[in-house]
């Protein structure tokens, strides 16, 4: 694997698909969601939605070490608009 990372905001039908692509071409992912459950399930290389071919490709990625990284996002400051 290379040394290239990419954070993908939101593991929805659209961000963990394209995180599973994207890993699955050598990128190291980082997975951005509010969502603890979307997280946990990125972070195990699994999915939470039904498309077809993704939970192999999820899982490839997650044991070549390409998924294992997710983080949550810091509160937001309310004192900034």
């Amino acid at each position: 694997m290379n040394e290239r990372s990419i954070a993908v905001h939101g593991l929805g039908y659209i961000g963990l698909v394209h995180a599973g692509a994207l890993a699955a071409l050598g990128w190291r992912v980082v997975g951005v969601d509010i969502d603890h459950a979307k997280r946990a399930a990125f972070a195990r290389g699994e999915s939470l939605i039904s498309e077809h071919g993704l939970a192999p490709l999820l899982r490839a990625a997650h044991e070549e070490g390409a998924c294992l990284l997710y983080t949550s996002p810091s509160p937001r400051d309310r004192t900034r608009s």
